[in-house]
């Protein structure tokens, strides 16, 4: 790992970047200074937004955290699938993650009425189970933060 990459800001790593929590939790992270990478299986037009650099800002400034953070949406990534490995390795390459958010799902069903909350809370430990080995995996087994809703 370079030292460059450890001198940078904070990197936080979001699954379900493109809609709802996680796309609110990728703003107020690049806001508050992080190098947030956005996960999804595709990106949304507000995400992407999020993905622009501030007005006025330089290229320097928005890699030192200077402007506010910055935000890579990495698409392609499917929870569900462990097809998406080798993509989010090299996204990931020689960035040390300070904070792991497993916050995308799979979802059947469309209505509460049909909810199934032990089928919820066993597709939570897969996601958070695959995330966090990835995380592990990629930094020697020196993860950082690792949270799931």
């Amino acid at each position: 790992m370079s030292v460059a990459a450890l001198e940078g800001p904070p990197a936080a790593v979001v699954s379900g970047a493109n809609r709802g929590l996680g796309l609110e939790l990728c703003r107020q992270l690049r806001q508050r200074g992080w190098r947030v990478f956005a996960l999804c299986r595709s990106s949304s037009a507000e995400l992407d937004a999020l993905s622009t650099p501030p007005a006025g800002a330089t290229n320097q400034q928005q890699a030192d955290g200077e402007s506010g953070g910055s935000l890579t949406v990495v698409q392609g990534i499917d929870v569900s699938s462990d097809g998406c490995v080798a993509l989010l390795q090299a996204a990931l390459a020689g960035v040390p993650v300070g904070l792991l958010i497993a916050n995308a799902g799979i979802l059947g069903v469309d209505s509460l009425a049909e909810l199934d909350t032990a089928a919820i809370r066993s597709q939570l430990a897969l996601i958070t189970s695959k995330m966090g080995s990835i995380a592990a995996t990629r930094e020697g087994g020196k993860a950082g933060s690792a949270g799931y809703r």
